[in-house]
């Protein structure tokens, strides 16, 4: 009866952390999706705001005389917002356009950039190019995935 109950005990301890790991691969998931959307809104040459003619307008945040850059804001474990991400508007995220901020909370709210600062990935209007950038990120207990970007703004990632 003991074994039968150690037996039990155990595959529900592995249970558990199947769920687990299973939720920070779903975490990781979204933080590549969110950077293909970004992307795509990069080299569709999109811009939420308000459109316009003036020349004088066009570098104002939230107005739009063509497309934008956009990003992805990773915040890092020193952070109070780790366990989100933004997808922004604008060539930097403090110059970001606020009013076209995506936020995105992951599932586990112990997830956050392993940067001692935050991580911004921004890519090109049209061509969708990227600094080349490679973003840990970690969960709470150990758990962490590689997610790579080339200059050519291709997306790559490890479990």
């Amino acid at each position: 009866m003991g074994l039968l109950a150690t037996i039990g005990s155990l595959g529900l301890f592995m249970s558990m952390e199947s769920l687990r790991g299973g939720s920070f691969r779903n975490d990781r998931d979204m933080a590549v999706s969110a950077l293909q959307r970004a992307r795509s809104l990069a080299v569709n040459n999109m811009c939420a705001g308000t459109v316009t003619s003036d020349a004088s307008l066009c570098l104002q945040p939230n107005y739009c005389c063509d497309g934008k850059p956009h990003g992805v804001h990773f915040y890092s474990r020193a952070d109070s917002n780790k366990g989100k991400i933004v997808i922004f508007q604008g060539a930097s995220f403090s110059g970001r356009d606020m009013a076209a901020d995506e936020t995105i909370e992951f599932e586990n709210k112990t997830v956050y950039a392993d940067a001692a600062a935050s991580v911004d990935i921004v890519f090109e209007r049209l061509n969708g190019n990227a600094s080349s950038t490679t973003v840990t990120i970690k969960d709470g207990v150990g758990r962490s995935s590689d997610i790579d970007v080339n200059s050519e703004g291709r997306i790559d990632w490890t479990n």
